[in-house]
């Protein structure tokens, strides 16, 4: 819901368990102002690929979620560490139409903050 142009959402993006990456999106929203609940958008579009630790703002649009790098834990292979795939990519999601879009390339390699 929206009041005075301002939308009232928590938006989750991916995540982890001990066995399984996540690129699921669900939304806490408080659609009437005081009461809170639970949807999962049918999102279209090709997503990221399953990942948690990644970095997610809200673009100045206020309807972009930007979502940058990541990693999986819980790679296929578990017989090493290193196998750990760690991400340089970033999507965009439109929160109005619930769609994914591939992001800008980053600039820099690495980590974030």
């Amino acid at each position: 819901g929206s009041s005075g142009g301002r939308v009232n959402r928590l938006v989750i993006f991916g995540g982890n368990n001990d066995d399984t990456s996540f690129n699921t999106v669900h939304v806490l929203d408080a659609a009437d102002g005081n009461k809170w609940r639970w949807f999962h958008p049918d999102v279209k579009g090709t997503p990221p690929c399953p990942r948690t630790g990644h970095c997610a703002t809200l673009l100045e649009d206020n309807k972009t979620i930007l979502i940058y790098g990541g990693w999986d834990p819980c790679g296929e292979d578990d017989d090493e560490e290193s196998d750990e795939e760690i991400f340089q990519d970033s999507f965009l999601l439109d929160t109005e139409t619930w769609t994914w879009k591939s992001g800008p390339k980053p600039r820099y390699a690495g980590g974030s903050s």
